[in-house]
């Protein structure tokens, strides 16, 4: 990792050059049409400290490109500020997604921090089917049960159940909001996976009642990874379908739509980028 961080700032001065002027890092502006259309817009940018002009030709045209070139070169010489000019070319756009799974399963999973303790509720809504959670409420995740087992339910009932895992777990039914009666806050105190056709369960003084998940949702936006996770990646979703039942219950799995990252990557070769995931790993065989 230390040779790579090398290499990033070796190619970042190449790139962006040296800092001047005491700064810690570089300005860089992204400009387009609008910069043809305003005169004063460059020289406004370059007045309040940018020092580096990028242009994305993945938008407008060479028309354009050389207008904001010549615009730019103009005011750096009429402000005596250097500038530099970046031309981000327009290539095969590398773009990763989750790989889609089985919707049957959820995961629920509290949030704690580096001492085990526990910080953040996992918040899920337990609805009767054919309900819905409020709209300004945002659970981590839903999970619709038979009618006649959530008309039994209320707030501090344990509902018993053995999760996907075989292991045995409860959710502990929290509060339920004046304005939405469907439904319940319920909270799962372990990691615990939940599908359709799950069996659940209270005990009550006079006799326990049974029910059955209907469904469920989770409302995941993005992965979260720790040192020593599997991530896999595959080339497209379609073809490797078949796999998602031999893999281990929880192993995060995404798609790459570029072909070119699979045939530059070697085995054992170290990874790394920076985008709105950040990574760093190593490449093995599939």
């Amino acid at each position: 990792m230390n040779s790579m961080k090398k290499q990033v700032e070796v190619n970042s001065i190449a790139l962006f050059s040296e800092c001047m002027d005491k700064r810690t890092g570089q300005v860089m502006v992204t400009v387009g049409r609008e910069a043809v259309k305003n005169e004063i817009l460059i020289n406004n940018i370059l007045k309040a400290g940018a020092n580096i002009i990028r242009i994305n030709c993945a938008h407008d045209d060479s028309t354009v490109w050389s207008e904001i070139i010549r615009n730019v070169k103009h005011n750096s010489q009429l402000l005596e500020k250097p500038c530099r000019i970046l031309m981000d070319l327009s290539g095969s756009k590398l773009r990763t997604c989750l790989l889609k799974t089985d919707s049957s399963l959820v995961k629920l999973s509290p949030k704690k921090d580096y001492d085990g303790n526990m910080v953040f509720l996992t918040q899920v809504w337990m609805c009767c089917d054919g309900s819905n959670p409020p709209r300004d409420f945002s659970p981590i995740s839903v999970i619709w049960i038979q009618k006649r087992f959530f008309n039994k339910l209320k707030i501090g009932d344990y509902v018993n159940f053995i999760d996907a895992r075989g292991r045995k777990w409860f959710l502990k039914v929290l509060k339920r909001f004046p304005f939405a009666p469907n439904g319940f806050i319920v909270d799962c105190l372990q990691t615990a996976y939940i599908k359709a056709g799950t069996e659940f369960s209270v005990k009550g003084k006079k006799s326990n009642s049974f029910g059955q998940v209907v469904k469920v949702l989770a409302n995941k936006k993005f992965v979260r990874l720790k040192v020593g996770d599997l991530l896999t990646i595959f080339k497209n979703f379609s073809s490797h379908i078949h796999e998602l039942g031999s893999t281990t219950l929880g192993t995060t799995k995404i798609t790459c739509s570029s072909n070119q990252f699979f045939e530059s990557v070697k085995h054992g070769e170290p990874l790394s980028w920076n985008t709105k995931m950040k990574i760093a790993a190593g490449a093995a065989k599939g």
